[in-house]
């Protein structure tokens, strides 16, 4: 999975090709106490054969150079898509350089090799990316739950390509594992943390099933890396957090993790209640001691008035503003009087600060960074998204694909946007 051939990356930087659609400002969304601000919503690759883009990561990949790289795939059906790319920007987002096929699917005996969700970690303090991206097997190329997965690596100087040596592995665990709405961290005594998600087992050794949902039963993981001294990573995966199934019916996975300035981490989960509507759907939160080697029990996480807030089974992403030094959540949450039901509603999609001391959102933060509106079909998706913070202004740039917009039935057929938010 290298990303970057030396001819390759020669060739991009410089080109400055613009691949960005239409740009189309829109006034700001104000939360109450106008921290948070909305100041840009823009299509920024259209809808290409009534399919939408599937995002991969966009991270940074210089020290100090506004290097950025950004992977993307297209929808093929649900979980699954093909045919990742990779494009360059040297300029911090202004212009693109044409896309480039990175990842392919392989037919295989009796289906076919897919690649999935990816993932990126830029270390500035060492220059070494990391990439990841979860690799299984689809039989007769369709989504199977009830399969092992793993992860295929790379870690490499992105300035020095031909460093480039990828790996695939599980790790050693059992069932194996696989990233999906992955933000990786490194906490202050330089671990990194690679949030991921396993398949529970039985005793027999067959994915468990929830038996009010009868999907598989998820774990949430950490995937921990130290460095050595001669600048070589050692990995290994944490003990698993598992959910009460009398709350959660496919348990935690596209888990977030953040650190807090006592030196734990908190961790935000995706949770369901697929299967049981009598129970409220959350987000979850456990926290860590021991930077990710275990962890506590989950609670919903909640808002600094007291109460709950639900949201359907989405992802989300927690991180520390290097403008503000506060934390904020990324994600869906419902509204006002709307219970959650499995993985919908998947609009808003909304920005909170949260208060560190409690790790609860401030309800009077939310901010909404986008919406289903009335021109939209009524299964709008506003889900799956990706981030970085601008390292000129400390703005967080959001990417996400308004699956549904056009039609629900046609539901691939759908822009990839960008926003842009500002913290004040």
């Amino acid at each position: 999975m290298s990303i970057l051939s030396r001819r390759y990356f020669m060739a991009q930087i410089g080109a400055g090709i613009i691949v960005t659609g239409c740009r189309a400002h829109s006034p700001g969304i104000v939360s109450k106490q106008s921290r948070i601000e909305r100041l840009e919503k823009e299509v920024f690759i259209p809808s290409r054969d009534r399919t939408g883009v599937f995002p991969g990561f966009i991270t940074y990949i210089h020290k100090r150079k506004p290097i950025l790289l950004h992977r993307f795939g297209w929808v093929q059906a649900s979980d699954t898509y093909d045919d990742f790319h990779d494009s360059i920007s040297e300029d911090n987002g202004n212009t693109w350089t044409e896309p480039v096929l990175r990842l392919r699917s392989k037919d295989v005996q009796g289906g076919q090799l897919r690649y999935s969700e990816n993932s990126a970690f830029f270390d500035s303090d060492t220059g070494t990316l990391i990439t990841l991206v979860s690799k299984f097997f689809y039989p007769e190329g369709r989504f199977n739950q009830d399969v092992s997965r793993k992860i295929e690596m790379d870690v490499f100087d992105p300035m020095r390509p031909d460093s480039s040596n990828p790996f695939t592995t599980d790790f050693g665990v059992p069932g194996g594992i696989a990233i999906s709405f992955c933000f990786p961290i490194k906490t202050s005594k330089g671990r990194i943390v690679i949030p991921a998600t396993c398949l529970a087992l039985g005793a027999n050794g067959a994915f468990l099933h929830h038996p009010k949902s009868n999907l598989v039963i998820h774990e949430a993981r950490m995937i921990l890396a130290e460095y050595h001294p001669n600048g070589s990573l050692t990995w290994r995966v944490g003990s698993p957090l598992k959910a009460d199934p009398e709350k959660v019916s496919r348990g935690f996975s596209e888990s977030t993790p953040v650190q807090l300035q006592d030196g734990r981490l908190a961790l935000v989960c995706r949770g369901s209640n697929y299967g049981m509507a009598e129970v409220p759907g959350y987000k979850w939160l456990s926290f860590s001691e021991d930077e990710g080697e275990t962890w506590s029990e989950a609670g919903p996480l909640m808002c600094t008035d007291g109460g709950t807030i639900e949201s359907s089974a989405t992802g989300a992403a927690c991180f520390r503003s290097v403008k503000t030094g506060n934390i904020y959540f990324i994600g869906n949450l419902c509204e006002e009087n709307v219970h959650a039901d499995g993985n919908w509603p998947r609009s808003p999609l909304v920005i909170a600060e949260i208060e560190e001391s409690s790790f609860r959102l401030k309800r009077d933060t939310i901010t909404v960074i986008d919406r289903q509106g009335p021109e939209d079909s009524e299964r709008t998706q506003i889900s799956n998204f990706r981030y970085y913070q601008d390292r000129k202004n400390g703005d967080i740039v959001i990417f996400a694909t308004r699956f549904g917009e056009r039609d629900a039935q046609q539901w691939k057929w759908a822009d990839y946007y960008r926003y842009r938010v500002r913290l004040a």
